[in-house]
């Protein structure tokens, strides 16, 4: 079992240790940069930042686990049960800042491992990059900016679907509270090709998606994404279309801070049905009928013709669980409710049949 702390430790418990092996090994990260603004606010910012680890990690099916500290990117194999860096990356871009939509001092991504033995991440310059590593050697094999200078932070795992990534914006969200309507919008698509190149697939800058992890549904071709309106109290389960980035429809969840998620994922489930957690609760959407056609390339799926089904923009999902928790949403579009003693950071794992590295028909 592997673990991360976010004062920079990398560990290992060993289920089964060797005679006079200890049950836990540890190893710690050293780097030590310069704080940006040292002697500021109250008390005052300490003058050194030492490296810290502020986000999960991925492993592959090699036994190699990839950690993004606050500095740089790592690469970890356990070693008679010793967590044992392979390789380690140069700092990456990195303001060395919090910045609005951020929690730590550097990259806010858990690493998505993605086909050709890659692995990527979104740093923390400014403007963003979304940068793309070799698993086997850390080497860099391509960047690209997203969002734009003094308005990208983005605090989720990018989305990997084939060779193609997304990455959404989080930049200005800070109090579930009350910051939702000063987040930048943003979505984009980034692709890799096989010889290394990144290219900027399309970029949506309308859609706003304060906090949640959204997800890709390789049935649908859809982006689903939890998102708020501008100068409004409103939150909305949202469709992004994979292929184009335009918004194919968005469903009033509820109005009101209580529907905040506050960087809770949001799920679908083996039937369909959308669950995402709000501030009390959580709240489950299913969507009200669906178009069944055949994939245009039914050969690229690894057991043969699937089916894709395409939610249409009307009739727009419809709110199940009515309780007594949440207020009804305006527009009388349906009722909302939420699980006794569920709050965001409770929200369950559901199993469920939507990723997707190797449905080759949404490129």
């Amino acid at each position: 079992i592997w673990f991360a702390t976010k004062l920079g430790v990398v560990g290992v418990v060993n289920h089964s240790p060797a005679e006079n092996q200890p049950l836990v090994q540890v190893t710690k990260l050293t780097g030590v940069v310069d704080n940006p603004i040292a002697g500021q606010g109250s008390p005052p910012a300490p003058a050194k930042l030492y490296e810290g680890i502020g986000n999960s990690f991925a492993m592959d099916e090699s036994g190699g686990v990839y950690i993004v500290s606050t500095q740089a990117m790592y690469r970890f194999t356990s070693v008679g049960g010793m967590p044992t860096e392979t390789w380690k990356t140069p700092p990456y871009g990195n303001t060395n800042l919090v910045k609005s939509g951020q929690k730590s001092p550097g990259s806010g991504t858990t690493p998505t491992i993605i086909p050709g033995n890659r692995v990527a991440i979104v740093d923390n310059w400014d403007a963003e990059n979304v940068v793309v590593y070799d698993n086997a050697t850390g080497a860099k094999v391509c960047s690209v900016a997203v969002f734009g200078v003094g308005a990208s932070a983005t605090e989720n795992s990018l989305i990997s679907v084939g060779n193609s990534l997304i990455a959404e914006n989080n930049s200005g969200f800070t109090d579930p509270l009350t910051d939702a309507n000063k987040v930048v919008p943003g979505m984009t698509r980034i692709d890799v090709a096989s010889d290394g190149t990144c290219t900027t697939k399309w970029t949506n800058t309308k859609v706003v998606v304060p906090s949640v992890v959204s997800k890709v549904s390789a049935k649908t071709g859809l982006i689903y994404t939890y998102t708020h309106r501008k100068n409004t109290l409103g939150w909305y389960w949202t469709a992004v279309d994979f292929r184009s980035g335009k918004e194919v429809y968005s469903q009033l969840v509820g109005e009101g801070p209580l529907f905040n998620n506050s960087y809770a994922s949001l799920y679908i489930a083996p039937n369909g049905d959308g669950f995402v957690g709000g501030l009390p609760g959580l709240v489950r959407v299913r969507d009200g009928k669906y178009d069944a056609r055949p994939s245009p390339h039914p050969g690229a799926h690894p057991r043969g013709a699937v089916t894709r089904r395409q939610p249409p923009v009307q009739p727009a999902p419809v709110l199940v669980w009515p309780g007594p928790r949440f207020p009804q949403p305006a527009g009388g579009m349906g009722h909302v409710g939420v699980t006794p003693g569920m709050g965001c950071s409770s929200v369950p794992s559901i199993s469920s049949s939507f990723a997707f590295s190797r449905w080759k028909f949404l490129s």
